[in-house]
């Protein structure tokens, strides 16, 4: 729903003004089907070192995790038009070598997120999504070592010894290894850093897709009131499978989900393109 416009006429006594008209626009998207699995047999569950089940599982729950977070970054990369080049430069084949995260690039997006009225979605903090050589440079930015330096408490928890950026001018710092990066034509390797806002983007599935939310199809007029689980790990234990398995020696372990990322609003959000140091 769109924001309502500054009101600065007073009312007039006895005259009852016209109400306001809400303007909601629709963000659609396609929900898609995802999911990996492995197969392991009897032998290895009994005889190898590892219990396979509980090692699977976690690595299939990582996947599971990065899966589903590198289709969220390719939809704020492909929809964004509220891009900050760094050192001021014009777009992103200009980024030349020396072009850092800097703190300031880091208050500059702040600021052009205030500007357009955004939300700190969490605690007052704006989240950023920055790769690992991106913290690299912005401990390396003397105006960064100042901060921590003088605005933090000195000791084993300042984020120049334990390695841990946390928060500074009202921005939340995770590091991913899945910050975004890509060749320009000089070639400079160009990494993104997201600074994002609340009602930036949205996440979604199908709920009839997930087991016991739609209760033998019962109609419950269109709304089930039941809780979704974004993600099912589904264990297939040996006998399972029928004919498809006669000795029961297979069992499987899959994750299975419906997924779809949208970006809602990009004033809501900036991508900072930007060198590394590091090669």
């Amino acid at each position: 729903m769109s924001g309502f416009t500054a009101n600065t006429t007073p009312l007039t006594e006895g005259i009852t003004p016209e109400p306001l008209d809400l303007t909601i626009t629709s963000v659609t998207g396609t929900v898609e089907e995802y999911g990996s699995y492995i197969r392991y047999t009897k032998t290895l569950a009994q005889m190898g070192i590892h219990k396979i089940a509980a090692e699977a599982s976690n690595a299939l729950g990582e996947q599971a995790g990065d899966s589903m977070d590198l289709l969220t970054r390719a939809v704020l990369v492909a929809e964004t038009t509220n891009v900050q080049f760094a050192n001021g430069r014009a777009d992103s084949d200009s980024i030349a070598e020396g072009d850092f995260l800097t703190f300031t690039e880091i208050m500059q997006a702040v600021t052009t997120l205030k500007s357009n009225k955004a939300v700190a979605p969490s605690a007052g903090k704006f989240p950023a999504i920055i790769h690992p050589k991106g913290v690299y440079d912005l401990f390396a930015d003397p105006l960064m070592q100042a901060v921590l330096n003088y605005a933090k408490e000195r000791g084993d928890t300042n984020p120049l010894i334990r390695g841990y950026l946390g928060e500074a001018f009202g921005v939340s710092f995770w590091e991913s290894p899945n910050g975004y990066h890509t060749p320009n034509s000089t070639p400079v390797e160009v990494y993104s850093t997201m600074v994002l806002g609340k009602g930036a983007f949205g996440v979604g599935g199908l709920a009839s897709y997930m087991p016991q939310i739609v209760k033998e199809q019962m109609d419950k007029s269109s709304h089930t009131f039941e809780t979704v689980r974004p993600l099912r790990l589904i264990d297939k234990p040996f006998g399972s499978s029928g004919t498809a398995d006669p000795f029961d020696r297979l069992a499987s372990i899959a994750w299975y989900t419906t997924f779809v990322a949208q970006v809602l609003d990009e004033s809501f959000y900036v991508r900072i393109e930007h060198d590394t140091a590091i090669t």
